[in-house]
């Protein structure tokens, strides 16, 4: 049993950039009238325990935000993250039927519950083009992401929607606030035999807006 590790010859790559005089004085008189803005997507966690035997749960993420793009949920064993027996970061393998769905609000992603049936054959179909879905893969099919159906259904898992009000444009997000709560319903069958501890981990992607000054730098979320 492998019990300890060793991390040796690390290496950092980065890039610099060398700015001309002029350059810098440009982009400091822009910094001391306006600021200098961009837009970056930033990522809320929310963890809730599901003991042995619970078989549904409701997630509730309290994050305001004025656009959130986009939810994923992982479910995962609670002794995996414990022990160096086990991948800490595989999914839960269920081969039982499982429904889930997300909610802003009064508005329902995707609009009816996404149900995987108890087959060897499409377990996980569902939610695997739904977690396609969110990441913008089914336009793109020259472009197929690096989790294959088969990888998805052994342990790379995960329920995915996208919030975005413009499926043309993925940056395009709706806002969350104490009237508009990110809600997670999840629920799985699974037989006496197979009950066990399980924690689920949902992530909101959101963007936020930083805009930095000669002397401070402020965020918006």
């Amino acid at each position: 049993m492998i019990t300890t590790y060793d991390v040796n010859d690390i290496h950092f790559l980065l890039d610099t950039v060398d700015l001309s005089d002029e350059a810098q004085k440009t982009i400091n008189m822009e910094s001391a009238d306006n600021g200098l803005e961009w837009v970056t997507p930033r990522v809320y966690t929310a963890k809730t325990s599901m003991p042995s035997g619970q078989l549904q749960t409701s997630v509730q993420v309290r994050k305001s935000c004025s656009q959130a793009t986009m939810a994923y949920s992982v479910l995962q064993y609670t002794n995996s993250q414990t022990t160096l027996k086990q991948d800490s970061m595989a999914s839960y393998v269920n081969p039982f039927k499982t429904t889930w769905q997300y909610r802003i609000g009064s508005l329902f992603f995707p609009q009816q519950p996404v149900v995987d049936l108890a087959s060897l054959s499409t377990m996980g179909a569902r939610s695997y083009y739904e977690a396609l879905y969110a990441f913008d893969k089914p336009k793109h099919p020259y472009h197929a992401g690096s989790v294959s159906m088969r990888d998805f259904a052994g342990g790379k898992s995960i329920y995915a929607m996208s919030s975005s009000k413009n499926d043309d444009l993925f940056l395009s997000g709706l806002p969350i606030n104490n009237s508009r709560v990110l809600e997670f319903n999840f629920e799985v069958a699974e037989p006496t035999g197979y009950a066990s501890d399980k924690v689920l981990t949902t992530f909101l992607e959101y963007i936020q807006v930083v805009k930095s000054y000669v002397d401070n730098t402020a965020v918006a979320i």
